[in-house]
């Protein structure tokens, strides 16, 4: 992993044989960016996907197999019970040009993975959500 300082802003670099979202997470331990919106795009082998069911208010997740480029990556940093929280939406593609998405729980980088990431002036909590059961930015 290695990080630039642009402004208020970081460029960062995720690399190869590194796991996401691990090392976004010792990165900001480093930096001490609590809240956050990122984006980004990479190359990653067999990650894990999840899909939420709002009927029945659960995720169900998806391991896929192989080598993937990511399409785009965007998501957001933000706080749960004081501790930092990644929330990740992901398009993917394999070698078939076949796509994929959901919500990025984690990867292993195969080529590099090259995040823009923009703090936030505000913490944001998050608390959960009864009708939903999701986790939701707490900014009533």
């Amino acid at each position: 992993m290695k990080y630039r300082k642009s402004g208020q802003n970081y460029l960062l670099r995720i690399d190869k044989g590194e796991n996401f979202p691990a090392q976004l997470m010792e990165f900001l331990a480093l930096t001490g960016i609590k809240t956050a919106d990122v984006k980004g795009i990479g190359a990653v082998k067999n990650p894990v996907l999840a899909y939420y069911i709002p009927a029945e208010k659960t995720y169900i997740e998806k391991e896929l197999t192989g080598d993937f480029e990511i399409l785009a990556l965007q998501g957001n940093i933000t706080l749960k019970d004081g501790k930092p929280y990644a929330h990740f939406h992901v398009s993917l593609a394999d070698e078939n040009f076949r796509g994929y998405g959901g919500h990025l729980q984690q990867c292993e980088i195969t080529g590099t993975l090259e995040l823009f990431i923009y703090p936030a002036e505000i913490l944001i909590e998050r608390r959960l959500d009864q009708d939903t059961n999701l986790q939701v930015w707490n900014i009533d």
